[in-house]
């Protein structure tokens, strides 16, 4: 051992060690100091918290989840083809209709205030699925960009998908109208989460029409009868005629819905075979019986305004007439000139369609004239170059016959008028000729009236008819939405006991008792230097 060493170890001094004894005994010491600063922390540090807690204002949330269950809805669209979209559940007139359906305003809520708390956003519930599915699919891939580029674009189109059929409706209130001041309490809110939903079925499906079948249907006011007891009663009858056409085209349009002779009206309980044979009946047999009446014994208080009737329904009906032999005139000239040319003389003609003022020799010559124009000769045309060659003859040669025979009805319909029209000018002569006084006034003709009446009572019918087959088509409102997870109890965050007021305090309460240790030893130093100095 060298010479050094000796003096290092006769240098060290049992004094000059840290006793941890003695310093945890220091420490603990300062335990009550501590305990004292780190309570009077915790009351003010809380104190603070409820206090801005307050101040901010407690939010309560109500939410509702709902899938839509209507055909199109996967891709964006109602049973119509119209867009569709979620929010559409939030439009001004279906908050309005709520908010004064529930009388919220008698709950301290305006308008205003109702809307913008309302929200409504599309969510997938299969979500994890989709994501875990997609991951596998990353995980197989080559890892080459163009395909992960591909699988991502994938995945976004299916979340897309999965959350277009579901919507969560949201209600968000402060704490100035919550439950905790007994202005709006939980069972209201429920109430008002699964009317959003109610509200708009309703309205889309009878105010919009965006789930009933496009179809046309005409309504029981465009039957006037009202107007019939002031006419001539061979005017009424024959205006009653026009009637019996829209009750017909109603019938045709319902024909075409599934089910239409198996459902009842609702209010007649008339089937739609029911409500022809009535027609028919009414048509064939009690008009046609007072209509030979009026013929055979006609007495009208203004025969010349009768004429003048029949004579403006002869030149509407003789202007139809000419309309469709024209266009069967049309469809036989483009028919002959496809068996010359083939579809290459129709095609090589197509560019010129669009603004021709005149037609070619093979058509017929002569001009597009303003009633059917060049629209139609277009559609002939782009018919003979898409369609097959057999097919396209075949579709004109049954468009030409549909002309003819609808040229050959409204022949028979001029016929009958020029005869009504015969009997009262030979009546009109007579009455010149000093016969019956035209000045005699008529009574009204209450068969005929109670005629239009049947009539408009079966076009009310399938009016109801059409809403009642379109209702069962979707399955009725009911149908339209499901309501997957109905609203609980409004929930407010934690203002008190959140996650960033525990960490702020546990830092506070140990920052406070490190300073409070350190600021006990820094007073024990002081007082101990003082004492040793009074001593020496």
């Amino acid at each position: 051992m060298s010479t050094n060493d000796l003096d290092s170890i006769q240098a060290y001094r049992p004094d000059d060690e840290i006793d941890l004894r003695e310093l945890v005994k220091a420490i603990w010491d300062t335990r009550w100091p501590v305990i004292a600063a780190v309570l009077g922390f915790t009351a003010l540090f809380w104190l603070a918290v409820v206090v801005m807690g307050v101040r901010s204002g407690v939010t309560y949330t109500w939410d509702a989840q709902v899938q839509f269950t209507f055909d199109g809805v996967e891709e964006g669209v109602y049973p119509d083809e119209s867009a569709f979209d979620p929010s559409d559940m939030l439009s001004p007139i279906i908050v309005q209709r709520v908010f004064e359906q529930n009388r919220l305003h008698q709950h301290g809520l305006t308008l205003a205030t109702f809307s913008n708390a309302l929200s409504v956003e599309p969510f997938a519930p299969t979500r994890q699925f989709i994501v875990q599915r997609f991951r596998e699919q990353l995980a197989q891939a080559d890892g080459s960009s163009a395909q992960i580029n591909a699988i991502q674009d994938e995945f976004a189109q299916a979340l897309e998908v999965a959350s277009r059929a579901y919507a969560l409706i949201t209600l968000d209130l402060d704490d100035g109208v919550s439950p905790t001041t007994g202005v709006l309490d939980d069972r209201l809110v429920k109430k008002v989460l699964l009317d959003v939903p109610k509200v708009w079925a309703r309205y889309m499906t009878e105010q919009a029409g965006v789930f009933a079948e496009s179809m046309r249907i005409y309504s029981a006011e465009t039957i006037e009868s009202g107007a019939l007891g002031v006419m001539d009663g061979i005017v009424s009858a024959d205006i009653l005629r026009g009637q019996f056409d829209l009750l017909e085209q109603n019938i045709a349009a319902i024909e075409g819905l599934a089910n239409s002779g198996t459902v009842r009206d609702p209010e007649t309980g008339l089937r739609l075979g029911d409500i022809k044979a009535r027609a028919n009946w009414l048509e064939n047999f009690v008009l046609e019986s007072a209509r030979v009446s009026l013929v055979a014994d006609v007495d009208t208080v203004n025969p010349r305004a009768s004429v003048r009737f029949f004579e403006g329904r002869l030149a509407e009906l003789i202007r139809e007439r000419d309309l469709l032999l024209q266009r069967a005139d049309r469809v036989e000239s483009a028919l002959e000139s496809y068996n010359r040319g083939g579809p290459s003389a129709l095609s090589a003609r197509s560019n010129r369609t669009t603004t021709p003022t005149s037609l070619s020799s093979e058509f017929g010559g002569g001009t597009t004239i303003s009633q059917f124009g060049s629209d139609f000769i277009s559609r002939l045309i782009e018919l003979g170059s898409n369609a097959a060659d057999l097919e396209f003859r075949q579709e004109l040669t049954q468009e030409r016959l549909d002309f003819m025979l609808q040229a050959a009805e409204v022949n028979v319909e001029i016929s009958r008028v020029q005869a009504l029209k015969a009997i009262i000018d030979e009546q009109n002569g007579e009455v010149s000729d000093g016969g019956r006084s035209t000045s005699t006034p008529r009574p009204s003709n209450n068969q005929l009236t109670e005629i239009s009446s049947g009539i408009r009572s079966l076009v009310a019918a399938t009016e109801r008819l059409a809403e009642r087959l379109n209702a069962l088509r979707y399955g009725g409102q009911t149908a339209i939405y499901t309501v997957v997870k109905p609203p609980a109890d409004g929930t407010a965050p934690a203002l008190i006991l959140t996650r960033s007021n525990l960490q702020r305090f546990v830092l506070g309460a140990f920052l406070v008792a490190l300073l409070t240790v350190m600021i006990v030893f820094l007073v024990n130093m002081l007082r101990s230097r003082g004492d040793d100095e009074s001593v020496a």
